[in-house]
């Protein structure tokens, strides 16, 4: 049985709901569901979270005082966590899930009937991340190749990823954020809001990290670009098509499907600085497009 874990919020309750609807609906495996909340849930939120099999909310005050703990010895790892929400997935589920899990952001919906997560039973991967349409990482593409350690894969994306128990590592974590030219102390809040896929992308390219193969798991732009076999679909709003695939979503999700896929998984791939520097350019010409 997989675990799978979400974070919610008040504000973005409605579209958390959709995604974890979806995902029941079309997982054919067995799993259980932790939701993991950053303060602002109300009552009624929770109620509606309750409705849907399989769901337990973690107590936040719970996570805080074990993730406080467990990063007594990170120091710089301590200090980060909590700079955004979104350091929640990087420290607190790793800190207090104790088997293998997977995790996806609440814009996040699955489309098609699928099983494979349980990269155990298949692929046996340390780290599964999903691909990304451009590089978006704390640290500049400058910045990633005048320091021999600093290795990120190209293009990857933390809004739906696979961990293995046991894969973590919060010493690579220690020194990433201990790294004051990168992270400097008046927060750039650029840097602040990529913190933790920069992270994740860095556990990729030092343990047995892979990608979800980039048809099955995207990040549309057009409802084009959702294909046949594409089982989760993230949706990113500053996108041009994301208003269309939004409306439409509810539809793929409950669609018809002749049968059920199998996730699969590929190989990261590293570029170097011309590469990089021309996947900025072609960025910024494309107006994040």
């Amino acid at each position: 049985m997989i675990t799978i874990t979400t974070l919610a919020c008040h504000r973005d309750i409605e579209m958390a709901l959709m995604s974890l609807k979806s995902f029941v609906h079309n997982y054919k495996d067995e799993y259980k569901i932790h939701v993991y909340e950053d303060g602002s849930l109300t009552a009624e939120d929770k109620e509606k979270l309750f409705e849907i099999p399989g769901i337990e909310i973690k107590d936040k005050k719970e996570v805080d005082a074990l993730a406080d703990e467990a990063l007594r010895s990170h120091p710089f790892c301590q200090k980060w966590r909590g700079q955004n929400a979104f350091t929640v997935k990087l420290f607190d589920m790793a800190v207090v899930e104790d088997n293998d899990y997977v995790y996806f952001d609440s814009d996040v919906f699955f489309i098609k009937p699928f099983v494979g997560l349980e990269r155990g039973k298949y692929g046996r991967e340390d780290l599964v991340l999903m691909s990304d349409r451009f590089d978006y990482y704390s640290v500049n593409f400058f910045e990633r190749f005048i320091h021999p350690r600093i290795k990120f894969p190209d293009k990857i994306n933390a809004g739906f990823y696979y961990l293995r128990n046991g894969a973590i590592d919060f010493d690579l974590f220690e020194w990433l954020f201990s790294k004051e030219e990168y992270f400097p102390k008046d927060r750039e809040p650029w840097r602040v809001s990529l913190a933790d896929q920069t992270a994740w992308a860095l556990l990729g390219a030092n343990c047995n990290g892979k990608i979800w193969r980039k048809e099955q798991a995207i990040i549309p732009a057009s409802m084009d670009e959702i294909k046949p076999d594409t089982i989760a679909i993230h949706l990113i709003k500053r996108l041009e098509g994301f208003e269309e695939i939004y409306a439409r979503v509810n539809d793929l999700i409950y669609q018809e499907s002749p049968g059920i896929i199998t996730m699969e998984t590929e190989n990261l791939k590293f570029s170097n600085p011309v590469s990089a520097a021309f996947e900025k350019l072609k960025f910024r010409l494309t107006e994040n497009k």
